[in-house]
């Protein structure tokens, strides 16, 4: 089994599949941004489809898995989620075999299907091939118990990214060189997740599979979303497993887009505040 990542986006291949997973759509976003700003942002819905479509088209993708937050509103009753989601889904349908795993701003996403697309339980499904089993969630919610026997999880929900700062210097006007808030970047965040911990906050029955299992978080898809800078001091991800401390976000890794690796988060914390000393 072979991992990659590409343009904020899992694939996992095997002899007989591959798969892509995606987190974090938000289709609708930049209508809330907008309106939040009073800057108009461009749609991101045909721009999202070209992305998927070269991704699915460059690596023979046969199963295409979205993990939740497909659309912004967590109320359908917004024009834009009806003129955009069901043709937009439509056009995955047609990719690949698609699976969608619902977010907490997934409410009655199911009215905005097509025919013949349906979306799954919040707490998770399994990829499977011949050599290895993936658990697939948003992250909102507990994982299904059989989804704890797998060696990885992959999770949406928190958007990771990284927070970049830039010298701004003015020599000639005499001034010191002042730090300057840059562009976010998209991360990954491999961290190791407690099973019986999962297990005992969750009510679930003990087994014999224990220890850690490895869990990644993926970054949003939607280039627009920011999401958690994770080398802030007051970073913290949400949902039931990080807030039962069942993963530890300090400990984590974080991965480049292109799966480089970054350091450990507290690494990445410690870097950021001494830049500001």
């Amino acid at each position: 089994m072979n991992i990659l990542f590409d343009d904020r986006a899992m694939l996992i291949s095997s002899e007989e599949a591959t798969a892509l997973v995606i987190a974090d759509i938000h289709l609708g976003y930049e209508v809330a941004l907008s309106e939040k700003t009073n800057v108009s942002f461009p749609p991101q819905n045909a721009a999202m489809i070209e992305r998927i479509e070269k991704l699915v088209y460059a690596y023979d993708v046969t199963d295409l898995y979205l993990l939740g937050d497909i659309k912004h509103t967590i109320s359908p009753d917004k024009h834009y989620n009806w003129s955009i989601i069901p043709q937009f889904i439509a056009r995955l349908a047609q990719l690949a075999s698609l699976t969608i795993v619902p977010g907490n701003h997934d409410g009655d996403l199911k009215n905005l299907l097509p025919r013949g697309v349906e979306s799954s339980s919040i707490r998770g499904v399994i990829h499977e091939t011949s050599e290895e089993q993936i658990a697939l969630l948003h992250g909102h919610a507990w994982p299904a118990s059989d989804l704890l026997n797998c060696k990885l999880m992959l999770v949406g929900h928190n958007h990771p990214s990284i927070k970049r700062i830039k010298v701004v210097s003015t020599p000639n006007l005499g001034r010191r060189d002042k730090l300057r808030s840059a562009k976010s970047i998209p991360v990954f965040v491999k961290s190791k997740l407690d099973r019986e911990c999962v297990r005992r906050n969750a009510g679930l029955p003990k087994s014999d599979k224990k220890g850690f299992q490895t869990m990644v978080t993926l970054p949003s898809f939607n280039e627009l979303v920011i999401g958690i800078q994770i080398n802030r001091p007051d970073a913290r991800f949400l949902g039931p497993i990080f807030e039962n401390n069942c993963s530890n976000l300090l400990s984590a890794t974080a991965y480049s887009n292109n799966g480089i690796n970054l350091g450990s988060v507290e690494h990445l914390q410690t870097r950021l505040s001494e830049a500001f000393l």
